[in-house]
């Protein structure tokens, strides 16, 4: 009887990149996961899907978007903000203000971007 599984496993891609954890350049691995087909105790890898990265120095698992990104994209996105409603100012990791809910400027703006266009049926 054959069957299938999945396994994640870290890729053999590594590499430098700028953790927006440790706001340094670090080694990186690539977080893959693996399909096997089998039958009893043989199995047979047919498909490696990449799921992201690892930090090997904070342990983060992040998107291989990542990589992509300048030092500079990073820090600027990885400081404080202020809500544009109240005033307060935010760690970087809150999607919302702490005082009044309002969402982060960036994620409102992503978000009315993606709303679709209402249609009025005539």
């Amino acid at each position: 009887m054959l069957h299938i599984h999945w396994k994640e496993k870290l890729g053999r891609k590594k590499g430098r990149f700028f953790c927006p954890v440790c706001v340094e350049h670090r080694e990186y691995r690539e977080i893959r996961d693996n399909e096997y087909v089998g039958a009893g105790f043989l199995s047979f890898k047919t498909s490696s899907i990449l799921k992201g990265i690892l930090c090997l120095t904070c342990k983060s698992r992040l998107d291989h978007g990542y990589l992509s990104y300048s030092p500079d994209d990073i820090r600027r996105s990885a400081s404080p903000w202020e809500c544009q409603n109240c005033g307060t100012r935010n760690e970087f990791t809150s999607a919302g203000c702490r005082s009044c809910a309002s969402l982060r400027p960036d994620l409102a703006e992503a978000s009315q971007r993606s709303k679709p266009e209402p249609r009025i049926n005539d």
